[in-house]
């Protein structure tokens, strides 16, 4: 039940196209086609679907809120990498992110499986 709940609600999010970088050419791909090894390019206002590490770009500012609960915007670099499933990009330029965790293997996806739990129904 857990899993038909989770793929339900990836259905409903999968409904935005995002840019990765292949084999070294920038393709536009649906969410649920991004794999662990792509490169994901954001920008300002995605919705992060994966969990990933910083790889390159300026200005890279998070909103991690969803995540923390705490209304501080994260700087995303070399010394601070990690981007969350959940979280909102406030600000990047030319960036990347390596993906390294999608759907149930994800944070936000390990949360909404266990959100979902048996609760009795």
């Amino acid at each position: 039940r857990k899993e038909q709940k989770f793929r339900k609600l990836t259905q409903e999010n999968s409904l935005q196209d995002i840019q990765v970088l292949r084999n070294g050419e920038l393709e536009i791909v649906d969410i649920t086609d991004v794999v662990v090894g792509d490169l994901v390019s954001i920008n300002p206002g995605l919705q992060m679907p994966v969990d990933g590490f910083y790889v390159r770009g300026l200005s890279v500012v998070i909103d991690e809120s969803a995540v923390t609960g705490e209304n501080d915007p994260k700087k995303k670099n070399a010394e601070n990498p990690f981007v969350l499933t959940s979280t909102v990009v406030n600000t990047a330029e030319n960036c990347l992110i390596l993906v390294g965790a999608v759907g149930e293997n994800s944070f936000g996806g390990k949360l909404i499986m266990e959100a979902g739990g048996d609760g009795g129904i």
